[in-house]
């Protein structure tokens, strides 16, 4: 029988048109984002997005994001799920 996973953070709605903007690119000081993300779900360690026409990640890749209002900060993906093959539902983890 399969575990139940009980989540450590309230998820909690992002605002209505909210986005994350993705830099996949080398981690440096500027931040240049490639992508833009649709928000699924936001808490105080991470977010899940939709992410589409994006490279391919997997699970503990990292890279910097900007949420809605907050600074673009590290984070790593912690779980994907392929919808297509052109759309991804990505969760983050944040690393700062």
């Amino acid at each position: 029988m399969k575990k139940a996973h009980s989540r450590k953070s309230v998820r909690f709605s992002p605002d209505p048109g909210a986005v994350a903007h993705v830099c996949f690119g080398p981690i440096s000081k500027t931040f240049n984002p490639e992508h833009n993300a649709l928000i699924l779900s936001e808490s105080y360690k991470g977010c899940s997005v939709l992410l589409a026409l994006a490279p391919d990640i997997a699970v503990g890749d990292r890279l910097r994001i900007k949420v809605g209002n907050l600074a673009p900060m590290l984070a790593e993906a912690r779980w994907v799920v392929p919808l297509d093959d052109q759309i991804q539902k990505i969760g983050f983890m944040y690393l700062q």
